[in-house]
């Protein structure tokens, strides 16, 4: 599959980008690439440029006007038009090792599940729940990741997202992607889903005589009988200013609407979904302060959630100590439970370069927290570049 960037993940990595040459080679050169903004991930030059007309390629431009000083600028613009689309194997996955290296990669991205983050946990949690499976991209070749054994290769995750699926009432949710968010891939992923029939609704129809489980059913799929209607990811997480019949209305918190076409109302997502109360992962969903969700209702015939659902679903799950294997998890931190953590050497990372070594080897300082002794001994060589 081929992943092309939405149009704010673009943004962002121009910006970043722009970021960077201001930084690194001054006011004249990101004056060039600012006025050029629309043009840089296509390589074109869309206003004219001393002289250069529109449409000349932005790279050959660069080097003419800025000279050999330019190269590595032109590599960097290389990467960044590159990473505008994303190309790998679409997989679903529950495989043990896909959890616990969610966000372990060679790529150039991470998140809080990492290994060494501050929901690591989180990664055996959502293990062992009834209703987590991932979705990612990988490389063509299988890598040794960071912080995974050697003769341990695994899979390169280009792209990431965890999808809760709740069988119950009909709802899978897409919690956020990483490390950019594409339409294409929830479009790709919903059609795997229904290719490997995870919208199954047998066991409803074969309760219709329930009157409460009429309301989910759905058009029949004539192609395949045996499956509903195709159904796709909605952006029916609100947050920040909305516009809801003609007021409008600021939400510091995702909201989501529920009901009908003659009645709608505003809830919380813990209407929904929740956490385990022992769960120690991070569930975008229902705890972030910035995501707003992605769901997919497969047993309700309407454009918005709905409101019949009796019970939320529950993510995550209680782990028990990787070393005795009888208490839990101490913290979201660690994988070991408190008296585990208390009785024996636990690694910690460096804040400065990110290396993980155990507790005993690192030092602790006032300004940094935990150092490796390289990161230590460097900046003891060099104050002047830590003043501030």
């Amino acid at each position: 599959m081929t992943f092309e960037l939405d149009d704010n993940a673009k943004e962002q990595k121009v910006n970043e980008f722009l970021d960077w040459v201001c930084r690194e080679y001054g006011e004249s050169m990101w004056e060039f690439f600012r006025e050029n903004f629309d043009g840089i991930l296509e390589n074109k030059l869309v206003i004219p440029w001393n002289g250069f007309p529109v449409g000349m390629k932005l790279s050959k431009v660069l080097m003419k006007e800025f000279g050999l000083d330019a190269e590595d600028v032109r590599q960097k613009l290389s990467m960044l038009i590159q990473s505008n689309k994303v190309t790998g194997t679409l997989c679903l996955s529950v495989h043990p090792l896909d959890f616990l290296s969610a966000s372990e990669n060679e790529c150039g991205w991470r998140s809080c599940h990492a290994l060494d983050g501050e929901y690591r946990a989180g990664n055996v949690s959502y293990m062992v729940d009834n209703c987590t499976i991932m979705a990612y991209l990988k490389s063509k070749e299988d890598v040794v990741l960071p912080r995974f054994p050697a003769d341990v290769p695994w899979n390169n995750k280009k792209w990431r997202c965890y999808f809760y699926v709740d069988n119950h009432n009909g709802i899978i949710y897409a919690a956020r992607q990483y490390p950019f968010h594409s339409d294409a891939a929830l479009e790709h992923v919903a059609k795997l889903l229904n290719q490997f029939f995870y919208f199954d609704d047998s066991y409803r129809r074969e309760c219709q005589e329930e009157s409460k489980y009429l309301l989910w059913r759905l058009p029949m799929n004539h192609d395949n009988p045996k499956l509903p209607m195709m159904k796709h990811f909605n952006h029916w997480g609100i947050r920040g200013m909305t516009n809801i019949n003609g007021l409008e209305l600021m939400f510091d918190n995702t909201k989501f609407i529920v009901g009908n076409d003659s009645n709608r109302k505003i809830v919380p997502p813990r209407k929904f979904i929740q956490n385990h109360p022992d769960a120690c992962c991070f569930n975008d969903v229902y705890q972030s302060h910035t995501y707003a969700p992605w769901m997919m209702v497969y047993r309700y015939d309407m454009d918005y959630m709905p409101a019949e659902v009796d019970k939320p679903l529950i993510v995550g799950g209680p782990c028990t100590c990787v070393s005795c294997g009888k208490e839990q998890f101490g913290d979201s931190d660690t994988f070991l439970c408190k008296h585990c953590r208390e009785g024996e050497d636990y690694t910690v990372t460096c804040e400065r370069c990110g290396a993980v070594d155990f507790e005993e080897n690192m030092v602790y300082t006032d300004g940094w927290g935990y150092l490796c002794s390289h990161c230590l001994d460097y900046i003891e060589e060099h104050p002047e570049e830590f003043e501030n």
